[in-house]
């Protein structure tokens, strides 16, 4: 296809009037968006306990979401994970020593859970004796 001069000289002119495309700017990145908001204690807690009282908290109707739980479990997980490292440890350092004495927890709260648990071992040191 053949133009004529003033054809092709219409076109070029045209051409110069069309708006030029805008250049493409980068959206910000996400974890500098993320940085500025304050994260809420739901997503930063790391004791399983504590995030429980935020997940009740933050609950009205007592439903939660199911990616809160499994983040509970991992974090109760991984509690367990660590206490029992730290028990092994405890009864290699005992075996070494030759000190034979019952693993004892220091109590943490005055709660019925650490109630049930003195009442636990006491029953199983008398089953012992």
């Amino acid at each position: 296809m053949t133009f004529d001069p003033h054809s092709l000289e219409r076109l070029r002119e045209l051409g110069r009037q069309l708006p030029q495309p805008l250049p493409k700017s980068s959206p910000p990145p996400k974890q500098k968006l993320h940085a500025n908001k304050k994260a809420h204690r739901i997503e930063t807690e790391e004791n399983p306990q504590a995030l429980f009282q935020e997940l009740i908290k933050a609950s009205p109707d007592g439903n939660v979401p199911i990616h809160l739980i499994n983040r509970l479990k991992e974090l109760e997980a991984k509690q367990l994970e660590e206490e029992n490292i730290t028990e092994t440890n405890l009864q290699t350092s005992l075996t070494t020593n030759k000190i034979q004495s019952p693993r004892r927890r220091p109590p943490r709260k005055n709660s019925e859970e650490e109630v049930l648990y003195a009442t636990f071992n006491r029953f199983l040191f008398e089953d012992e004796e």
